[in-house]
């Protein structure tokens, strides 16, 4: 949304130029639209367009951290950014260290060695106590996987 203000026509209060009360009093005609382009919308999507496919083009320039996906609701028949979660954003490199194991070893047991590792990255835990200080870490291993 950009930083842009309008007076309200009912109110006479500045209403902020792509926000809710903005949107509100434009479908009520009481504003006229100054060339506003919501920053969300990427692209529209036509009858005979191939939505995948135009979603996988559109990734192709934007940055690692933003996704290119179809949008709901207010943002239907169009292709929209989003910012992907924090368990999505590694994918990537699961996928590089994977492809660029060219031994024979089982992928399986790669792939479990993967997942340990990134457990012990992420979720070593340190608890204090006002009473005692003391630091807990678990180190998982593949038994702590195989109770799953």
């Amino acid at each position: 949304m950009s930083d842009e203000f309008v007076k309200n026509p009912e109110t006479g209060r500045p209403v902020k130029v792509g926000g809710r009360i903005w949107h509100r009093l434009l479908k009520k005609g009481l504003i006229k639209n100054t060339d506003y382009k919501d920053p969300n919308i990427l692209a529209t999507i036509g009858e005979e367009d191939n939505v995948k496919v135009k979603c996988f083009e559109i990734n192709q320039s934007l940055p690692p951290e933003i996704e290119a996906v179809t949008g709901r609701g207010k943002y239907k028949n169009k292709i929209v950014k989003r910012k992907l979660p924090i368990a999505r954003k590694p994918k990537v490199e699961i996928q590089q260290a994977v492809s660029s194991d060219t031994s024979d070893t089982d992928s399986d047991d790669d792939i479990k060695d993967m997942i340990l590792n990134e457990l012990n990255q992420l979720r070593k835990s340190t608890y204090t106590s006002t009473d005692t200080d003391y630091t807990t870490e678990h180190e998982y291993t593949t038994t702590d996987v195989e109770e799953f």
